[in-house]
């Protein structure tokens, strides 16, 4: 490129254009398999102006520089799509006492020691889904916590 207008149709923005028709197909392609219903595409152009020295091509007679500004113009092409996964779960509340038995906590149902058919024989002591499950006594419906435990 010996010389070119700055238009956003030049082939100075050729890349930018390149990367924004990219970054868009991408965007409805994700859009299509997330079952995501909106995004958002950003544009941003940085221009930078410095004063710098060339060559003097004008005068033949010896070496000589001339002041000129420098360009610098970078581009950053993004999209934003919010994709939400979230699980929620509650134990606890009306229904439920906490008591400390033995030194480490327990939480324990108020209701009659029936078990539903739907009933799990094992809980996850800390809800993370990990292998920290214990058995619960058809007798007993205490599920013990240890207190110093970490939860996260």
């Amino acid at each position: 490129m010996k010389q070119a207008p700055l238009t956003i149709e030049s082939e100075v923005f050729a890349q930018m254009r390149k990367d924004a028709n990219a970054m868009l197909s991408e965007a409805f392609k994700t859009m299509g398999s997330t079952g995501c219903n909106a995004a958002a595409m950003t544009i941003k152009l940085s221009i930078d102006l410095s004063d710098g020295f060339a060559d003097d091509k004008e005068i033949l007679t010896h070496h000589a520089e001339r002041e000129i500004t420098v360009p610098k113009i970078q581009h950053k092409v993004s999209t934003v799509m919010q994709i939400k996964d979230e699980r929620k779960g509650e134990i606890g509340g009306a229904g439920f006492e906490l008591d400390i038995i033995d030194g480490k906590y327990v939480i324990r149902s108020l209701g009659p020691d029936q078990i539903g058919i739907f009933d799990d024989d094992q809980v996850d002591i800390d809800g993370d889904d990990d292998d920290d499950l214990e058995d619960i006594d058809s007798d007993d419906d205490e599920l013990e916590v240890d207190p110093d435990a970490d939860g996260d």
